[in-house]
């Protein structure tokens, strides 16, 4: 028996761990490390007493090396009888991964001896699985030398091993002067491996609950005060801006088309997409554009144009067993689809038609979004984010290509190094000419007499100057300005192709603001510009433009080469800021997590505060949805003060370390090449990854040299998990109806993890504890914790979450005169107090 004492002082897992040889103390990020847990002081302790022991953090493991030898058979119940370590049963040692294999491989150098492993295929030959006490565990390898990992599994197998030589070889060892593996005859005997997990020696790796959410700041830039002059006047215009339908080329399609209610889409008429995109920018790998071609036809040949989501529709990747690791779990339905929002259907921008919300178009047709041969309203290709609680975030849109920076003009930020914004710039200047001029000469006689005269040479004269002087501006945590500006010019989500911001500008700045919308008496925000009709402001958007922004980006009685006015150029600049201004308000910081965060304990039931411990611990939840944001990707997390951690490294689910994009991951909800999200490539600026900028030489503000693999491709952005009960349907595809569902896919360990191995979160693996239904309470209480994260302000729509009126068109009832007619719900408007009750997705489609 191996028995040391131990202290029980725990706390969340920080970045510096003892890897592997005594003493050695590594960091598993580039960044400056936090300074060890008491846990993990503990673990360093007992390593560093103990000559036969080792520790993965990786996996949160303990190998020890036992030299009296034994046979295979011995040595499997000797580990798990004998061998008790701090009070933790211990096993014969499988190995997971590199980290393992280089442990234990060391073990056995320094005693110079071959050692048993768990490996066994004694059941069946070729069948090669991990021994457990109760029998035989997972399978890692299918055959003999020319065989194959099976599920994404770690192996080490020798060149031509295993070979079952001599028909008796059915057991697992490591050479001790290679660490490769090899099959061993039955009666042989050597030392062997034990295993313990760590939570079992030095108790579980317990995170500490975060903070309530009004415990961080919300982020906005350094500079704002550079552009605006009356916060208040430009929050008024952002909100306008936001749920006015007139900004869309159809005059019906507002921003908040797609984010309303809570932050999010939940119309379900005609919003399937084939799926498959590639990337935000088409296809940029091999074979993607193959796979897009298939998802196409199968989205034709199902006849998904213009159909109602219903239950039976979920999820879209079924398998077997819902909560059976997936490693010995498969597929029983899959679809390449998604559920995003209906856009704009398919034109080309003309021009606009002043004084009136509805710009002309060309019709182009559109072979997808097809309706009896009449173009249909467009859908996304990838669900709608919420935009309540955005402002924490680092860069928004799924693949993080709406910039940190916010450049004036597109989503871009410093990766465009063209753009350019106007500044009315007034000054004097005094030039020096020559010619003929009148002078004047005096002289005395019977005294002072003077005459004029023409003289000629060098005359001063004053010229005041009114330039348009194109500037180049940056503004830091500005990600929801970036994002911002990107939709109003998308040939998808509300404009014809083709149209510019100076063209949305010269419309909206003529137009009476949400002229067509009814706005609540008591909206919490608007009440004081409400027009006397109860329609609209009583103000029209330049004047705002005028009462919010500093003067010198919008006064200039000049105007452009091509005809623009300086606030028509600018209108870009106007949107971007007033929309992030806008959300920035839209905080939901009184969920009961915040106020049990904050002192009151029955804020939480019983239930959640197990699905807590849950999320913090056995299911590593936390470890992705961080912070009191609940989210990865923050701006508080990766841009903490002098503490830049934009990129990492980390081990991935094939046991490689890489360096990756921090709070963006791959968790094999779709195979990686459907759609590689932030490894896409712009056409003309390049990576959205930081990482790829890094690996090119780009400062991005973290001097850490990128070396070595990288794997951003399939990385999405980590969202918030606040409000997550009205959010739905969940991932980036929608493709998940309950949080039930969402739960059962982190259970299992995923849906495409063998697919998706060379680039997964590790910690997306699966939660034993809670496979094969050995826990299905403990689901219960995950999902009731997730729930306790909703703020009921939003649930009810009050105040800062009220809105003006706003006409949606949720699919069509067929086609008239060449025209795919719209369906038309309202959402009435809503004041300060609140509203209706906000479903969620689950008890809407049933």
């Amino acid at each position: 028996m191996w028995k040391l004492g131990r202290s029980r002082t725990y706390s969340r897992r920080s970045t510096t761990f003892m890897l592997c040889t005594v003493a050695m103390v590594l960091t598993t990020t580039p960044t400056k490390a936090e300074p060890p847990s008491a846990r993990e002081v503990e673990i360093q302790d007992l390593v560093s007493a103990n000559h036969w022991l080792r520790y993965v953090p990786e996996t949160d493991r303990f190998f020890g090396i036992h030299h009296t030898e034994f046979t295979w058979e011995e040595s499997e119940v000797r580990a798990r009888t004998v061998h008790e370590f701090n009070g933790a049963v211990g096993r014969l040692a499988s190995i997971r991964n590199q980290q393992e294999n280089a442990a234990v491989y060391e073990l056995s150098r320094a005693y110079r001896r071959d050692v048993w492993l768990a490996g066994t295929d004694i059941g069946s030959e070729g069948t090669w699985r991990w021994a457990k006490a109760e029998g035989t565990g997972a399978q890692f390898w299918k055959g003999a030398a020319n065989g194959q990992p099976v599920g994404g599994a770690y192996a080490n197998f020798a060149a031509g091993e295993p070979n079952n030589y001599a028909a008796g070889q059915h057991h697992l060892k490591m050479y001790w002067w290679s660490g490769s593996w090899d099959d061993e005859s039955l009666g042989r005997k050597m030392g062997y491996v034990v295993e313990w997990d760590a939570a079992d020696v030095v108790g579980p790796d317990v995170a500490s609950p975060p903070p309530a959410l009004s415990s961080i700041p919300v982020p906005l830039p350094k500079d704002l005060d550079h552009f605006v002059k009356d916060r208040s006047k430009a929050i008024a215009l952002g909100k306008a801006l936001f749920w006015d339908m007139q900004v869309g080329s159809d005059g019906r399609t507002a921003c908040a088309t797609c984010h309303a209610p809570a932050g999010i889409d939940q119309r379900l008429v005609n919003v399937v997409n084939p799926g498959a995109p590639g990337s935000v920018f088409g296809p940029q790998r091999n074979g993607q554009a193959e796979l897009l071609a298939d998802a196409i036809a199968q989205f034709k040949a199902d006849n998904k144009i213009n159909t109602r989501v219903n239950a039976a529709d979920f999820p879209l990747s079924k398998l077997e067993d819902d909560t059976r690791s997936i490693f010995d779990n498969r597929l029983v339905r899959d679809s390449k689809q998604v559920f995003g929002s209906a856009g704009v259907v398919r034109k080309d921008f003309v021009r606009i038609n002043e004084g009136s919300p509805i710009d002309e178009g060309s019709l182009v047709f559109d072979p997808v979004f097809n309706l009896s041969g009449a173009n249909a309203r467009q859908v996304t290709a990838r669900d709608t984010p919420t935009t309540i609680n955005a402002v924490f975030f680092d860069r928004l849109f799924w693949d993080g290509r709406a910039n940190h920076h916010f450049n004036g003009v597109n989503p871009f930020g410093d990766l465009d190094p063209t753009a350019r914004v106007l500044k009315h710039v007034k000054r004097s200047e005094t030039k020096t000419t020559w010619g003929w001029y009148r002078a004047t000469a005096r002289y005395w006689w019977f005294g002072w007499r003077s005459f004029e005269y023409w003289a000629w040479g060098p005359t001063q004269t004053t010229v005041h100057i009114d330039n348009l002087e194109p500037t180049k501006i940056l503004l830091n945590n500005a990600a929801l300005a970036s994002q911002a500006v990107g939709p109003p010019l998308s040939g998808v989500e509300m404009s014809w192709h083709g149209r510019d911001f100076k063209e949305i500008g010269r419309k909206m700045l003529l137009l009476r603001a949400l002229a067509l919308q009814n706005v609540h008496p008591t909206d919490s925000v608007l009440a004081n510009f409400r027009h006397g009709s109860a329609n609209g402001l009583n103000q029209n958007y330049s004047d705002l433009v005028r009462e919010a922004f500093v003067d010198h980006w919008w006064s200039s009685p000049n105007v452009t080469d091509e005809g623009y006015t300086q606030m028509e150029s600018n209108f870009s600049l106007f949107w971007g800021l007033s929309l992030m201004l806008y959300q920035s308000t839209l905080v939901s910081d009184d969920a009961p997590y915040d106020r049990w965060a904050n002192g009151d304990e029955s804020a939480l039931s019983e239930s959640a505060k197990r699905g807590l411990k849950l999320f913090l611990n056995e299911g590593k939840c936390i470890n992705c949805h961080g912070g009191p944001e609940f989210a990865g990707a923050t701006i508080s997390d990766i841009r903490n003060g002098d503490s830049i951690k934009l990129i990492e490294r980390m081990v991935m689910g094939n046991g490689e370390e890489a360096w990756y994009d921090n709070g963006f991951y791959n968790i094999g909800v779709r195979p990686t090449l459907e759609d590689i999200a932030v490894g896409a490539d712009h056409p003309t600026f390049g990576p959205l990854s930081y990482t790829k900028q890094r690996q090119n030489g780009r400062d991005i503000g973290q001097s850490d040299t990128v070396s070595g693999r990288i794997t951003v491709d399939g990385g999405f952005k980590t969202p918030t998990l606040r409000n997550i009960e009205l959010t739905g349907p969940y991932f980036h595809t929608g493709g998940y109806r309950t949080l039930k569902e969402t739960v059962e896919f982190y259970v299992r360990g995923g849906t495409f993890w063998k697919e998706n191995q060379q680039d997964i979160d590790p910690d997306v693996d699966g939660i034993p504890e809670l496979q094969d239904d050995a826990d299905p309470q403990g689901i219960d209480d995950i999902v009731n914790f997730m729930k306790s994260l909703t703020d009921d302000r939003v649930r009810f729509q009050k105040a800062p979450f009220d809105h003006p009126e706003l006409i949606v068109p949720d699919g069509h009832s067929g086609v008239e005169n060449g025209i795919a007619k719209d369906v038309i719900i309202q959402i009435p408007a809503v004041g300060r107090d609140g509203g209706e009750r906000i479903r969620a997705f689950e008890e809407i489609v049933q």
